[in-house]
């Protein structure tokens, strides 16, 4: 039986930011993973070839091709036989919380976007071969290094997605009303929201929000403030020596048994079994 892909993983940054994974087929392996998560990815073609599948839109990625996924968009991940991609994630939590003016200008409310050549392209194309380079050293410097680069391609992917001709239309579509919802969930996520309240700050009805959600992002509002709220609570089990109650608590979950069942739904594991993983690795 031939093996399924090797995935390398990091944490790039001390604030949880940014995670670099590294998906390399070996023994000729050919096949598909499903991947769905609240941080923006950007992934990179280092070897061989991948198609991704993004909802209604389909991409065949070559050597040196980057793809960029808006946050909370699902994918599916085909790979050829000896590829190497590598797939960095930004935690939309994190990227709010330092450059909320971004989610008005519309610009991460793209959905998935090949990018295009050009000088940000190049530079992008260099960042990520510089910290596919970094990435096999296990040191310090390696890692002051890596989280440097994982600042520059956030500015330069930002730069990118401002300016690109697609961005004007976008900010048009359906996905426009969405900006303020998703802005006032990135800043109030650790507070109870309904679905009501939500639509009384928009001043709309329930049912309109609803009805963007499933349109913009093919879920519900509730799933992606679930995500959000899970994504900022494993930060604080890799990062803080708070117990689960707190963490829950923290995170907006209404008790603690909702934060542990909602985390085993996610991730397949406890939170503990999680914070003993990452202890032992």
């Amino acid at each position: 039986m031939k093996d399924r892909p090797v995935t390398i993983q990091k944490n790039v940054s001390r604030n949880s930011a940014f995670q670099l994974e590294k998906r390399r087929c070996q023994n000729g392996w050919k096949g598909e993973e499903n991947e769905w998560g609240t941080s923006i990815k950007l992934l990179f073609i280092q070897r061989g070839s991948a198609s991704l599948q993004v909802q209604s839109s389909k991409f065949e990625l070559v050597e040196n091709e980057l793809l960029y996924v808006e946050s909370s968009r699902s994918f599916r991940l085909a790979y050829e036989a000896d590829t190497i991609v590598w797939i960095l994630k930004i935690s939309s939590v994190w990227l709010y919380s330092v450059m909320p003016d971004l989610y008005d200008t519309g610009a991460l409310l793209m959905p998935s976007m090949r990018i295009e050549r050009g000088k940000e392209k190049d530079d992008l194309d260099r960042l990520m071969q510089e910290s596919a380079r970094l990435f096999e050293y296990d040191d310090e410097i390696a890692d002051i290094g890596i989280n440097g680069l994982m600042f520059l391609i956030v500015y330069r992917l930002a730069l990118y997605l401002s300016r690109h001709p697609e961005q004007k239309q976008s900010a048009r579509t359906v996905q426009d009303p969405l900006k303020g919802v998703i802005r006032y969930l990135h800043a109030n996520y650790t507070k109870p929201i309904t679905l009501q309240e939500l639509a009384d700050e928009m001043r709309c009805t329930p049912q309109y929000i609803s009805k963007l959600f499933q349109q913009g992002y093919g879920m519900t509002y509730k799933t992606y403030l679930t995500k959000l709220r899970l994504e900022q609570a494993v930060y604080e089990i890799e990062h803080t020596t708070k117990s689960h109650a707190e963490i829950s608590m923290d995170c907006g979950f209404p008790s603690q048994h909702a934060f542990i069942q909602a985390f085993k739904r996610h991730y397949e594991m406890t939170p503990g079994k999680y914070a003993e993983m990452k202890k032992d690795s």
